[in-house]
């Protein structure tokens, strides 16, 4: 499907517009949406790169995920690169969950919230890089990837959410600002961070195995 020169009245793909077409292997954006709808493209054969257009500063819900395969969940088989633009601030829970993307993940700076397992169950590699505007992560939002690099975590978040990077695979450093207060259930579970591990100063609460499965070095100080 070609939609490159087609006008969207709406500015949106609509929820649900490609919802298990799996005849669909090959999608052209059009260019004045702003707004990618829940479940658009879930369950579609899309096979490559996926390129966002410029403009789009929604991805909704379950956008290019999983959909219900009898009693199982299935994934999209992109298998090629995820390119997203600089315009887009919100990325939802479960957006790419699943879509076997490959290849670095590079966060718009604008970004400002990541849903629950929004990239998480993909096989993205190299450092992962997260915009200083992020304001809120969910469960799971980057689990079982494949990054390498440190890790930084921006001073708008305050809380880092249950599974947030659960076996990511890093093999640098953890860098913490003070004002994170609050460290949830198998956080940073299975990754491999190396280095000191230094807390914040204003932390209130660590969950279980927030931080097992890692080879920190040197003194820990609470």
């Amino acid at each position: 499907v070609n939609m490159k020169d087609v006008v969207i009245t709406t500015s949106q793909i609509p929820n649900y517009a490609f919802y298990e077409k799996q005849s669909l292997t090959r999608f052209v954006f059009p260019h004045n949406i702003n707004r990618i709808g829940y479940s658009a493209f879930a369950g579609t054969s899309l096979t490559g790169d996926l390129v966002i257009p410029n403009g789009v500063e929604i991805i909704d819900y379950n956008a290019f995920g999983v959909c219900v395969k009898g009693n199982s969940y299935a994934g999209l088989n992109l298998y090629g690169t995820l390119t997203l633009p600089e315009s887009l601030k919100y990325v939802g829970e479960s957006a790419f969950q699943s879509a076997s993307l490959v290849g670095e993940l590079r966060l718009p700076s604008s970004i400002q919230y990541i849903g629950k397992r929004a990239f998480g169950f993909n096989s993205f590699s190299g450092e992962l890089i997260l915009p200083e505007k992020l304001l809120e992560l969910g469960d799971e939002a980057f689990a079982y990837n494949n990054f390498s690099g440190s890790l930084k975590i921006p001073y708008g978040i305050i809380s880092i959410p249950a599974g947030c990077f659960n076996r990511c695979a890093f093999d640098g450093e953890l860098i913490l600002h003070d004002n994170i207060l609050h460290i949830n259930r198998g956080a940073f579970v299975g990754c491999s961070f190396r280095g000191e591990l230094v807390l914040p100063k204003n932390i209130i609460s660590i969950g279980e195995e927030a931080f097992m499965g890692n080879f920190f070095s040197g003194q820990l100080v609470l």
